[in-house]
């Protein structure tokens, strides 16, 4: 089934962010420190005191089973302070510099060259806390400092405030490139996550920061919506274009975000964009013989996929009345 959901409420739903289910991101090809520490520079922070093959996902998660984990965020319960801290100060012992307040609630920040590590402290519900690991993945193209200028840039012009609400006061602080093997060499384009600096309330003493993801090329950079990515021919021209989903931005509601970025003469270009609404599920991204595919999966029954295609500048998927409560959003337009 599907019906538009007229754009004035599409507007209004995206001020609100909410989380989604994600599943591993998808390759290219075809496949089935004590409080208050300040981070260094990417540029200047200490290496990993980890033999290479062992800076991997777990080997900086907490040890111990966590009571969620949806491949980006891992999620714990009865977490006290003592054990928060002491995790943090082992991670700085390891060459991370920490961003935030090891003592307090909120979010915190470990940063160093090869991996992010966010956390999501939220102690006054139970001990609960997340955590999410970035990976650095820089094989070439833009360097992390042409791609803070290209985000800062692009964060200045609040371009997209789709993205991110309304009155939200940001400023580039720190880049990691996330871009999955063989991403830019099929599409031209990175992905980058990003420490944004925020205005801090009056009288707030450490500092308040978020992250988010850009895709970038030549000088331009894009805030998106980022669960993960593939590299496919979607428009048929015989190039691969990167299509990015993420979490859609509703309340009350399951939606994802497709979109599609080319790289035409070195610049960076949106070429196509819709959100779909549909019964909560595992959502990804899949490649065949160069195509893409939209995956669904909800237990107990097996994943479906459904090829995308473009309808003019929205992304729209090939349900065949197959994918539940399958509805799309109207067209974006900033």
């Amino acid at each position: 089934m599907k019906r538009t959901v007229c754009l004035m409420l599409a507007a209004l739903l995206l001020a609100a962010l909410c989380g989604c289910a994600k599943a591993p991101q998808t390759t290219p090809a075809d496949t089935e420190a004590p409080a208050g520490t300040e981070a260094p520079a990417d540029t200047e922070a200490p290496q990993s005191t980890l033999p290479p093959a062992e800076v991997t996902r777990g080997s900086l998660l907490p040890d111990r089973p966590a009571d969620e984990d949806d491949g980006e965020w891992a999620k714990y319960s009865d977490v006290t302070a003592e054990e928060l801290r002491g995790y943090i100060e082992k991670r700085v012992s390891e060459g991370f510099g920490l961003v935030g307040d090891a003592e307090g609630g909120g979010a915190k920040l470990l940063r160093r060259a090869d991996a992010w590590i966010e956390i999501s402290d939220d102690g006054e519900a139970g001990g609960e806390c997340s955590v999410r690991i970035s990976l650095a993945s820089h094989e070439g193209g833009m360097d992390a400092e042409a791609a803070l200028r290209a985000i800062g840039a692009e964060v200045s012009a609040d371009n997209r405030i789709w993205t991110h609400g309304a009155n939200a006061v940001r400023h580039a602080e720190a880049v990691i490139d996330i871009t999955p093997a063989g991403f830019r060499e099929a599409t031209g384009a990175q992905l980058f996550r990003a420490q944004l600096g925020m205005e801090p309330d009056p009288g707030a003493e450490v500092p308040i920061f978020t992250t988010a993801v850009f895709i970038a090329a030549g000088e331009r950079a894009m805030e998106i919506l980022y669960a993960c990515a593939a590299a496919a021919d979607i428009d048929g021209d015989g190039a691969d274009e990167a299509i990015i989903m993420g979490c859609g931005p509703t309340k009350g509601f399951f939606s994802v975000i497709l979109e599609a970025f080319g790289v035409n003469g070195g610049a960076l270009e949106s070429e196509a964009l819709a959100g779909h609404v549909m019964e909560r599920g595992i959502t990804s991204l899949a490649v065949h013989g160069g195509k893409p595919y939209f995956v669904w999966e909800k237990a107990p029954a097996g994943p479906l996929e459904f090829e995308m295609y473009l309808d003019y500048d929205e992304i729209l998927i090939m349900d065949r009345g197959e994918l539940p409560d399958h509805e799309v959003m109207a067209h974006f337009d900033w």
